[in-house]
C-alpha cells in the first residue's frame, strides 16, 4: 500500500426539480484509479453472487447504521 495522500472533493452540488441532484466531484489521478478499481471489484462481486447492486448498497448502508449506532 502506498503512503501517497490523495483527495476526493465534492466541488459543487445542484438540486434538480425532480428531486435528484447533480454533483461535481474532483479527485487526483491516484484516487481516480483507486475508485475505479474498487468500483469494478464491487460490480464483479455483486455479479458473482447474483446480488442486485442497489440491494448491496442498501445492505452496506444498513450495516453502517448499525455499526455507528445511527439506527
Amino acid at each position: 500500500m502506498s503512503d501517497e495522500v490523495g483527495y476526493i472533493v465534492v466541488a459543487d452540488m445542484e438540486e434538480n426539480e425532480d428531486g435528484s441532484a447533480t454533483y461535481q466531484i474532483n479527485m487526483d489521478d491516484a484516487s481516480s484509479k483507486k475508485v475505479t478499481a474498487i468500483g469494478l471489484e464491487f460490480l464483479l462481486t455483486c455479479a458473482a453472487y447474483s446480488i442486485d447492486i442497489q440491494d448491496a448498497i442498501g445492505a452496506v448502508v444498513e450495516f453502517g447504521k448499525k455499526e455507528s449506532g445511527c439506527e
